[in-house]
C-alpha cells in the first residue's frame, strides 16, 4: 500500500498546493451552483425540513429556544442560529457558508486518504468529492448534511491521525468530534466500537486511549440529554425522533423510501412537522392522556416492534428493499428532487457529473481490493496502522448504510458515506493499475467481476421510486413557492405544468386557483375550485369557494358553501368565522 510513484512523490512534495486547487475547484463549482439556483424560488424559500431549520434557527436567535425536549438533533439548528445571529436572517450566507463547509470537506478527505493509501488515490477520492453533484445540491439546502459529513471528516481524520501517534489526546479528540456528529444525527454513534477495533489492528488494545474516546464521545450527548432533562423534566437521549420515524419506515403501508404515516392532522398557525405532528397526537388518542416526548418515543418503538414480531416475513422483505434502495443509484427524492433542480434550473449540475452510480461500484470495488490485500500484507507497523484505517472507512460505509435499514431510505442519509466510499474508489482504481501493469490477471479478473457485480447492484432500477404524480409534485412545491413570494403568474404557470402531469391531483387544482384568486381573477378561481371539490371535496375546498364566492357578490351561494365546509370539519375555524360574519347585522 505504500509503493510511491513519481506522481505519488509530486503530489507529497506539493501538498499545499493540491489542497489550495482542490478548495479552489470545489468552490468554483458551488459558486456557479449558487448563483443559477438563486434563480429559482427554492433558493428563497425554504419548506419542509428546511423551514423547520430555519424556524428554529430564528426561535434560538429570538431568545425562544425550545422548552420542551428536542425532538431532532439539535446542533444543526444552533449552527443556522449562529450564522443568523452575525448575518440577520440572511439564506445567502447560510447556503454559502455551508457551500464552503464543503470545500473543506472535498480538503479533509484528501489529507485522510493521504494517511491510508497512495497520494493519486487520495487525489482521486477528493476529486470526485468537488464533483460529486448531489453533495454540491445538498450542501446548499438549509438542512443537516452539509455540517454532518464535515464533522464526520474531522472525527475521521483525528481518528487517523491517533491511529498513527497513538496518543490519547488525538483519541479524545476524536471522541469529541464523534459526540458533537452525534447531535446532528445520533445513528453515528454506531461507529464507536468501529473505532475501538481499528484500534486494536493498528497497536493492540490500548485501555487509556480506548476509553478516553468513548467518554469524550458521550460528552456532548449526555449534555443534550441533561439538557432535557432540566429544561422540559424529561430525559430524552438527544433528541425524541427516533419512534416515530422507525414507525414511519415500517408498517403496512410503508414503501421503504417515504415517511409516511396512516393520517393526516391539520394545524393553525406556524408550520409544524408532519411526522413529529402525527407522532405526538396519534398516541396520545391512542392512551388517552398527554404524553412526554419520551412517552411517545417509547410508544412508537413498542409499535414497530410489535409489527415486526407479528409480521416478520413483511418486515424482512421491507428491510432487504431499503438496503437495496440505499446501494442503488436510483435518486431518493426527500423535499426538493435532485434530478428536477438539476433539469430546470442548475445545468452546472450536469458538469458535476460523479454521484452515486459511479461511487457506489468502485467503492465496493475498493472493499474488494482492500480485501484481497490483507492475505499478502505484512507485519510492517505502518502498514499495520494503513490498514486499520482503510478497515475503519470500509466499516463505516457498510454500518452506516445498514443502519438506514431500520428507518427508511433517502439520499441525503447516505451522503456521510459518500467520501469513504469515494476514498474506496480511488483505493480501486490504483489498485487495477497495478494489478494490469505487474499482469497479474487473477487480481485484475477479480477486480473486474467485483466493479461489474457492483454496478449491477447500484445501476439497475430495483424498484420503481418516480411516478408521473410524484414528478408532477416537483412542479407543484415551485408553483407553491412562487405563491409564497407573491409571484401568482409563476405561480399559476407551474401549477398548470403539474397538472398536465398529474391531472386529477385535487391539491395542484385547489392551489391553481389560490394563485388565481390572489392575482385577482375571482371568475376563473371560482371555476378552477369547484374542479378540485369535484375530484375530492374537502373542508378547506368548499371554503375557498365559499370566500370566492363572496367576492363575487354570490352570497347564497357562498353560505351554502361554507356550511358544507363545516359539515365536513365542524372545527373549521375560518369557516365558522366568515359564516358568523354573514349572521352579524
Amino acid at each position: 500500500m505504500r509503493e510511491q510513484t513519481a506522481f505519488d512523490k509530486l503530489l507529497r512534495d506539493n501538498h499545499a498546493r493540491v489542497v489550495f486547487y482542490l478548495f479552489t475547484l470545489a468552490l468554483v463549482l458551488r459558486v456557479v451552483y449558487l448563483c443559477q439556483y438563486a434563480r429559482s424560488p427554492f433558493f428563497w424559500v425554504p419548506a419542509l425540513d428546511s423551514l423547520y431549520n430555519d424556524n428554529q434557527a430564528l426561535a434560538i436567535v429570538h431568545g425562544h429556544a425550545p422548552s420542551a425536549a428536542f425532538w431532532r438533533a439539535p446542533l444543526y439548528s444552533y449552527f443556522l442560529a449562529g450564522i443568523y445571529s452575525v448575518f440577520g436572517h440572511n439564506l445567502i450566507a447560510a447556503r454559502v457558508i455551508q457551500e464552503l463547509l464543503g470545500c473543506a470537506s472535498c480538503c479533509l478527505t484528501y489529507a485522510i486518504g493521504l494517511r491510508a493509501m497512495r497520494p493519486v488515490a487520495a487525489l482521486i477520492g477528493a476529486a470526485g468529492m468537488a464533483f460529486y453533484g448531489p453533495m454540491i445540491f445538498n450542501d446548499g439546502e438549509l438542512q443537516s448534511p452539509a455540517l454532518e459529513v464535515f464533522l464526520d471528516l474531522l472525527m475521521l481524520l483525528c481518528t487517523a491521525n491517533a491511529l498513527h501517534s497513538g496518543r490519547t489526546r488525538s483519541y479524545a479528540a476524536a471522541g469529541l468530534l464523534l459526540g458533537l456528529s452525534a447531535i446532528v444525527r445520533p445513528t453515528i454513534l454506531l461507529i464507536l466500537p468501529l473505532v475501538v477495533i481499528a484500534q486494536w489492528r493498528a497497536r493492540g488494545p490500548l485501555a487509556v486511549a480506548g476509553t478516553a474516546f468513548i467518554a469524550c464521545a458521550l460528552i456532548a450527548p449526555i449534555l443534550v440529554t441533561a439538557r432535557n432533562a432540566i429544561v422540559a423534566h424529561d430525559p430524552v437521549f438527544i433528541a425524541s425522533q427516533g419512534g416515530i420515524n422507525l414507525f414511519a419506515g415500517n408498517h403496512d403501508g410503508a414503501d421503504g423510501f417515504t415517511p409516511t404515516t396512516p393520517a393526516h392532522y391539520d394545524y393553525d398557525g406556524p408550520y409544524q412537522d408532519a411526522i413529529e405532528l402525527y407522532g405526538q397526537r396519534a398516541a396520545e388518542e391512542a392512551l388517552r392522556r398527554p404524553l412526554k416526548a419520551s412517552e411517545v418515543n417509547a410508544y412508537w418503538t413498542r409499535r414497530t416492534i410489535a409489527w415486526w414480531t407479528q409480521r416478520p416475513a413483511t418486515a424482512l422483505k421491507l428491510a432487504c428493499k431499503k438496503l437495496i434502495l440505499m446501494w442503488t443509484q436510483t435518486e431518493l427524492r426527500d423535499n426538493v428532487a435532485f434530478d428536477y433542480v438539476r433539469k430546470e434550473w442548475t445545468p452546472i449540475l450536469w458538469v458535476a457529473t460523479i454521484g452515486f452510480w459511479l461511487a457506489g461500484p468502485l467503492g465496493l470495488a475498493g472493499m474488494a481490493a482492500f480485501a484481497a490485500r490483507l492475505r499478502t500484507s505484512g507485519d510492517d507497523p505502518d502498514e499495520r496502522v494503513e490498514r486499520a484505517i482503510i478497515w475503519l472507512l470500509a466499516a463505516f460505509v457498510l454500518v452506516t448504510m445498514t443502519s438506514f435499514v431500520l428507518f427508511f431510505a433517502a439520499e441525503r442519509f447516505r451522503l456521510p458515506v459518500v467520501p469513504a466510499l469515494l476514498l474506496l474508489a480511488g483505493l480501486a482504481c490504483t489498485s487495477l493499475k497495478e494489478a494490469i501493469w505487474s499482469h497479474d490477471r487473477r487480481r485484475s479478473w477479480g477486480l473486474y467481476a467485483t466493479l461489474a457485480a457492483g454496478c449491477l447492484l447500484v445501476n439497475i432500477p430495483w424498484y420503481r421510486t418516480g411516478t408521473p404524480a410524484v414528478k408532477a409534485l416537483d412542479y407543484w412545491s415551485c408553483g407553491n413557492r412562487y405563491k409564497e413570494l407573491n409571484r401568482f403568474g409563476e405561480a399559476a404557470s407551474q401549477y398548470r405544468l403539474a397538472l398536465r402531469i398529474d391531472p386529477r391531483n385535487a391539491d395542484i387544482w385547489q392551489n391553481l386557483g389560490a394563485a388565481y384568486y390572489y392575482a385577482g381573477d375571482a371568475v376563473d378561481a371560482l371555476t378552477v375550485w369547484r374542479t378540485a371539490n369535484q375530484l375530492v371535496p374537502s373542508a378547506s375546498g368548499y371554503y375557498n369557494l365559499g370566500e370566492c364566492e363572496e367576492t363575487l357578490g354570490m352570497h347564497e351561494a357562498a353560505k351554502r358553501d361554507l356550511r358544507n365546509a363545516l359539515r365536513i370539519d365542524p372545527g373549521h375555524r375560518k369557516a365558522q368565522e366568515a359564516l358568523a360574519a354573514y349572521r352579524t347585522p
